[in-house]
């Protein structure tokens, strides 16, 4: 915008040079750089953690939150629900059809007038809890089948069915810390596949905050130097940099 409305050229006429003005842009570069190592090193790795246990822990405070009326829905991976009517006060699911498919081996499709689901943070386990209703079971070449009536049924949805990750909490690379990616880089083999995103994520840590940095370094000079072509040149040659910086 200086150089637009010839302040640069001004400036430069009373006798002061591009050098001399660079401190005060170093200045809020190094702020926007250090600001940026806070974030990727500190504020993203605890946010991302924060995130993934908020979500481990609303699937065993409110494990029926996937459920909605009268829409085919998969809650559990594998198990998809479709149920004529919830009730948000009880928690009560009424007239539900249900297919669980984690089994590759078959399928069991079951009917119920009835059912709840219920969450155990002790034994790390989600029952679904149907009253009144059939299974229908299948092989996989539906060379055989088998119908169960009952008046209770339990199906039962473990953490390793909920979400693999967080079975057994295993960190994914963008909630760990500077210090964890590094010791993981250094017990982890080449040739296990979370050796390349948590090198990526290393890399990534000081690389985007050291974009910040440089997007001032060198938008300062380019802004003060270029005016022909005006917006539309200053879009190109933004997109060559930052084509060259990754």
């Amino acid at each position: 915008r200086l150089s637009a409305d010839n302040e640069i050229q001004a400036i430069k006429t009373s006798g002061i040079g591009l050098y001399e003005l660079l401190p005060p842009v170093v200045f809020v570069s190094g702020i926007a750089f250090f600001m940026g190592c806070f974030i990727s090193l500190g504020a993203a790795p605890l946010g991302n953690r924060s995130f993934k246990d908020m979500v481990f822990q609303m699937a065993y405070t409110k494990p029926d939150m996937g459920i909605r009326e009268r829409i085919f829905c998969e809650p559990f991976p594998g198990v998809t629900f479709y149920v004529n009517s919830f009730s948000a006060k009880d928690r009560t699911m009424r007239d539900i059809f249900l297919a669980d498919r984690r089994d590759p081996s078959m399928t069991n499709s079951i009917v119920a007038k009835e059912g709840r689901i219920f969450a155990d943070p002790k034994s790390k386990k989600i029952t679904v809890h149907l009253q009144d209703g059939t299974v229908f079971t299948t092989d996989k070449n539906l060379e055989t089948a088998r119908t169960i009536k009952f008046s209770t049924y339990d199906l039962i949805v473990g953490t390793e069915d909920l979400m693999p990750a967080l079975s057994s909490r295993r960190l994914d690379p963008n909630e760990m810390f500077l210090q964890d990616l590094v010791q993981k880089l250094k017990t982890t083999p080449r040739n296990d596949p979370r050796y390349n995103d948590m090198a990526m994520e290393l890399m990534e840590k000081f690389s985007i905050p050291f974009a910040v940095f440089l997007m001032g370094m060198i938008g300062a000079p380019l802004g003060a130097q270029i005016r022909a072509g005006g917006r539309f040149a200053g879009i190109v040659i933004s997109l060559l940099i930052f084509g060259i910086y990754y």
